[in-house]
């Protein structure tokens, strides 16, 4: 009965699953290829780096209108799938703007907008148009109170 306990215990070590080499070359440290730097001198800099296993990242800086540093940039990588994602982007007196095909999009609208809410929006603006006279209305009589005294 000993024997066949292990027996049994052997042939559970030998069939455990070993670590594959691949992870052992992940705990590789990435190779940085490129790391270019210009120090800033106010707002003005810039940089560029890109790593073996295809990220690269590079950014301008200029001062802005208003004293701020203004941004242009790209980075990129490689997806699970082999093919290289990219984005560029600006960022101004506009705020960020991001630039890619990987950012998704708002579908168009898919119908036309029923006539029932168009009379809603309609109605809503008439009010909105009828309060802005019934103040303007109301100011003017106060002007003329005023003026009066």
């Amino acid at each position: 009965m000993r024997t066949v306990a292990f027996l049994a215990a052997v042939a559970l070590v030998a069939a455990a699953p070993t670590a594959p080499q691949e992870e052992e070359e992940e705990k590789r440290p990435i190779l940085i290829l490129l790391d270019e730097r210009t120090p800033p001198e106010g707002a003005a800099y810039s940089f560029a780096m890109e790593t073996e296993n295809g990220i690269s990242f590079s950014e301008v800086g200029a001062e802005g209108s208003a004293g701020q540093a203004n941004v242009k940039g790209v980075y990129r990588y490689k997806q699970d799938d082999g093919t290289v994602a990219e984005v560029r982007y600006v960022a101004d007196e506009g705020g960020f703007q991001p630039e890619s095909s990987l950012i998704p999009v708002a579908p168009a609208f898919p119908h036309p907008i029923p006539l029932f809410v168009q009379e809603q929006i309609l109605f809503a603006e008439e009010q909105r148009r009828l309060k802005a006279l019934e103040e303007q209305k109301e100011q003017e009589e106060n002007k003329a109170e005023e003026e009066a005294k």
